[in-house]
C-alpha cells in the first residue's frame, strides 16, 4: 500500500513538474513575442503602458478561453467561464490524474476480497461478521485512504499553480482545492466499488486485477462510443469539436458508462453537477450491491 501511495505521488509530482515547466515556458515565450512586436512598432513611444498591458492580458485570456472551451468544457459557455478562474496547470494535471486514478484504485484494491477468499482466511471473518459488513468495511477503509491521498495530491497541484501564477490568491487556492478534491473523491466512489466487485468475483487476486483493468477499458470504450456522436437534432456551435460529430442514436450509449459523467463534476450549474455526482454514487451502490450478492453466494 505504501509503495502504491509513493508511486501515485511520484506520478503527480512528475506531471506537475512537466506541465508547470511547459506552462511557464509558454508564458515566457508569449511575453517575449508580444514585447518584440511592441519594440518593432513605429508607435512604441506613443503607446500607453496601461493599454499595452490590458491588450496583452486580453490576448492571453482569449487564448486560454479557447483552449479550456475545446479540451475541458466541451464548448459549454458557462462551464468555460467557471474554469477560466482555475490555473491551467491544475486543469491539465487534474485531467491526466483522472485517467490514472481508476488504474491506481485497481492496483490498490484488487486483492481486498480475492486474497481473503484465495487463502480462505475469510472463513474466520464470516463467522464473526456479516458478509455485507465485510464488503462495506473494506470499501470504506479504502475510500478513507484514497480521500487522504487525493487531498495531498490536489494540494500539491494548487501549490505548484501558485508558484507558476503569482496572481493566484489564497482564497482562490482554497476554493480550487475544495472543488477539485471533492470531484476526485466523488469520482473515486464508483471505481472503488467496481474494484470491490471484481475482487469478489475471483479467488486469485491477479485474475481479479486483470479483469478489473479490462472492465475499466470497457467503461471508457462505452463512453467513447457514445460521445463520438451528437444526439439526433442536437445543434452544435460552428467550428467547435461537437460540430465534427455525426448525429446518431448511438449518442445515448454514453449514459451507460460512469466515465461519461466525470467531466461535469466541476460544472458550476448544480443541476449538472448533481446529476454527475448522483450518477457516480448510483453506479457505486450498484457495484457494491453486486459485490455483496456475489460474496453471499460464494462458498467460502
Amino acid at each position: 500500500m505504501v509503495v502504491l501511495l509513493v508511486l501515485f505521488m511520484l506520478f503527480t509530482g512528475l506531471a506537475l513538474t512537466i506541465v508547470g515547466w511547459a506552462a511557464s515556458q509558454i508564458n515566457k515565450q508569449g511575453d517575449q513575442q508580444f514585447n518584440a512586436q511592441i519594440q518593432d512598432s513605429p508607435y512604441k513611444d506613443d503607446l500607453d503602458p496601461a493599454k499595452v498591458k490590458e491588450t496583452k492580458d486580453r490576448i492571453a485570456n482569449e487564448s486560454k478561453k479557447k483552449f479550456v472551451s475545446t479540451f475541458f468544457a466541451d464548448d459549454d459557455e458557462s462551464f468555460t467561464e467557471a474554469l477560466l478562474s482555475v490555473p491551467i496547470v491544475v486543469l491539465i494535471v487534474f485531467k491526466i490524474a483522472l485517467r490514472f486514478v481508476p488504474f491506481f484504485i485497481a492496483l490498490m484494491g484488487f486483492d481486498q476480497i480475492a486474497a481473503e477468499i484465495g487463502n480462505r482466511s475469510i472463513r474466520y471473518l464470516v463467522v464473526r461478521s456479516r458478509r455485507s459488513s465485510i464488503v462495506l468495511g473494506k470499501y470504506l477503509a479504502q475510500t478513507t485512504i484514497l480521500a487522504l491521498l487525493m487531498a495531498v495530491s490536489v494540494l500539491a497541484m494548487v501549490i505548484v499553480a501558485r508558484v507558476v501564477d503569482a496572481d493566484l490568491t489564497v482564497a482562490k487556492m482554497a476554493l480550487t482545492f475544495g472543488k477539485f478534491w471533492v470531484a476526485a473523491v466523488v469520482l473515486s466512489v464508483a471505481y472503488l466499488a467496481l474494484t470491490s466487485l471484481c475482487s469478489s468475483l475471483f479467488r486469485q487476486a491477479p485474475v481479479s486485477l486483470v479483469f478489473n483493468i479490462i472492465a475499466l477499458f470497457v467503461v471508457w470504450f462505452i463512453a467513447l462510443i457514445g460521445e463520438a456522436y451528437r444526439f439526433p437534432g442536437q445543434e452544435a456551435a460552428a467550428l467547435s469539436m461537437s460540430s465534427l460529430s455525426p448525429e446518431s442514436a448511438m449518442a445515448y450509449v454514453r449514459y451507460a458508462s460512469v466515465w461519461h459523467y466525470a467531466g461535469e463534476l466541476l460544472h458550476p450549474a448544480f443541476s449538472k453537477y448533481g446529476v454527475a455526482a448522483l450518477a457516480h454514487v448510483g453506479f457505486g451502490l450498484v457495484f457494491i450491491a453486486l459485490s455483496y450478492v456475489v460474496l453471499r453466494a460464494r462458498d467460502v
